[in-house]
């Protein structure tokens, strides 16, 4: 089996990081290697929440994975995503993409430049509640929908 891929979360304000550090911590693939928040306090609550460590140095945690969750605020997606990406690690970030034009062409523009992976998180998708409304859609119980 090969390693497994070392994941850390960059910004706890989106309420999807809690769902990402649980899909992050299960499989046997993946190791969630810290947190950081530039929220004062945040990491350090959220790592105890998580069973994980709270890293100051956001460069520092980045360096130490293969890959970052962003869960900041939406503000700062340009920012967090342009560090990852320069330092060669793949991308999970939350939506919306950003809040200005100017931050979506630098988002473009980085991710082509370094050629890094990016992946835009749309975790419903994989909730279990829809799983249940996708068999009680199929059963007919609702007539045609």
């Amino acid at each position: 089996m090969n390693a497994k891929i070392r994941v850390a979360i960059l910004g706890l304000e989106h309420p999807h990081a809690d769902f990402w550090q649980v899909a992050f911590r299960n499989p046997p693939v993946t190791e969630l290697v810290g947190v950081w928040a530039p929220t004062p306090g945040l990491a350090r609550t959220k790592a105890e929440k998580f069973g994980c460590p709270a890293w100051e140095d956001m460069a520092a945690l980045v360096d130490a994975c293969d890959a970052v969750a962003i869960c900041s605020v939406t503000a700062r997606h340009a920012e967090l995503i342009e560090v990852a990406a320069r330092r060669g690690k793949k991308i999970l970030c939350e939506k919306p993409l950003a809040t200005t034009i100017d931050d979506c062409d630098r988002i473009e523009t980085v991710l082509r430049e370094t050629g890094a992976y990016y992946m835009q998180g749309f975790p419903k998708r994989f909730d279990p509640i829809n799983d249940e409304v996708r068999r009680i859609v199929e059963s007919g119980d609702l007539g045609t929908v």
